[in-house]
């Protein structure tokens, strides 16, 4: 791995407005690279550091994976149990009682996105808690037979949100402060609010091709993440969330293996519980207006964050490593 042809390039991306964020490579404990480019505010000219606050958008998907396995290796869960079990009256009970909590995992449920009705709902306050979006989610449907195929969905993973509250009797956002982020030492993650005064966090930005100009988001109806993405980390939590999963303080070898496996059997040919596999790594990836992120672990031990407050920053930097 060429670090200094890494720079270059990542510069370069930088001074084209093609990136903006923070980048760090790790080997295990041993960190290669971290470095930070571009402004958290164009408005006040305040760079980056090494130490800002992202949003991680759907690379979440992984935590609260991590989450649900937690709980299943105590054994208060049943991987291949009806949801129904865990979360009945949710959605209707003809669905859920279709549904396993492998088929949540896996986006093999059948269960669509539900961000449309987010967007498109007349919700006059912002969605702040899980619970909040019971209204708009209880007459869900699916598209096709549990297991039979596979299409990604946010929803699948917001119903592993409210599992974790029910089978842990906690809030979804506390169970993940106990028991992932504070297990694993990441100090600057969190559920904080979208509009909330947060320190040294990166602000997102889009640039609106019609008028020309750098803008972000304002009058979100998401007031912040939910189970399926959306919370803040930086490069360096991200890395400590890997190296713990890996040293086996959150699950076990076997459910690791588990995890990481690809699950061909349910129609899911590159994707485990929580993170997508190939031959020669397995991570997850997050992407939205004014944010993208990158969680990758190599097969030989090499972990790479990079985390963009630029739409589509991350992938630009992934696209140069790859290289």
């Amino acid at each position: 791995m060429n670090l200094i042809k890494i720079e270059n390039g990542i510069m370069a991306l930088t001074s084209n407005d093609k990136f903006s964020g923070c980048v760090q490579i790790s080997n295990r404990d041993e960190c290669l690279f971290k470095k930070s480019y571009g402004y958290a505010s164009r408005a006040y000219m305040i760079e980056n550091n090494i130490d800002t606050k992202f949003n991680i958008a759907s690379v979440g998907k992984s935590i609260t994976s991590v989450a649900i396995l937690h709980l299943a290796e105590k054994g208060v869960l049943d991987l291949f149990a009806p949801i129904t079990r865990y979360c009945d009256s949710v959605i209707p009970k003809i669905i859920s009682d279709k549904i396993t909590i492998q088929h949540l995992l896996t986006h093999t449920s059948g269960l669509g996105d539900f961000f449309n009705h987010v967007y498109s709902s007349s919700h006059q306050i912002a969605y702040q808690e899980l619970n909040d979006f019971k209204e708009i989610i209880k007459d869900s449907q699916i598209s096709f037979e549990p297991g039979s195929k596979q299409a990604y969905s946010n929803l699948g993973y917001l119903l592993l949100g409210f599992i974790i509250q029910n089978v842990a009797n906690m809030d979804y956002y506390d169970y993940i402060e106990k028991n992932i982020f504070e297990r694993a030492g990441m100090n600057d993650s969190g559920f904080w609010f979208y509009d909330e005064v947060l320190e040294n966090a990166a602000t997102a930005y889009f640039f609106d091709d019609t008028y020309k100009k750098w803008r972000y988001l304002v009058n979100r109806p998401l007031a912040r993440a939910t189970s399926c993405g959306g919370c803040y980390s930086t490069v360096g939590d991200l890395t400590k969330f890997m190296n713990t999963l890996f040293n086996g303080a959150f699950i076990g070898s076997e459910l690791l293996k588990e995890a990481i496996t690809a699950k061909s059997e349910l129609h899911s040919p590159s994707y485990g519980y929580g993170f997508y596999v190939s031959d020669d790594e397995i991570g997850h990836g997050g992407d939205g207006t004014g944010v993208s992120a990158k969680l990758i672990r190599k097969k030989d031990g090499i972990v790479i964050v990079i985390l963009s407050n630029l739409t589509n920053g991350a992938y630009e930097v992934e696209s140069l490593l790859n290289e």
